[in-house]
């Protein structure tokens, strides 16, 4: 198994490389206001990772 956790930097860079700047990826104050409380990662970086783990043979990606 592995494990990854997505900081903001990387969602900033993310969000602006796809132009998908939805608040609650981005913004931490906005964001904590919801039933998460803080950003949410983007879900196709997410797959992504998911994706990489698969190719290189590990068996189940973990996302924190």
């Amino acid at each position: 198994m592995t494990s990854r956790r997505f900081n903001l930097p990387d969602q900033i860079k993310f969000a602006l490389f796809y132009r998908d700047v939805n608040r609650i990826h981005v913004d931490p104050v906005a964001s904590r206001r919801l039933i998460y409380g803080q950003p949410v990662v983007h879900g196709v970086d997410a797959m992504h990772y998911g994706l990489a783990c698969f190719a290189r043979g590990h068996q189940r990606p973990i996302i924190i």
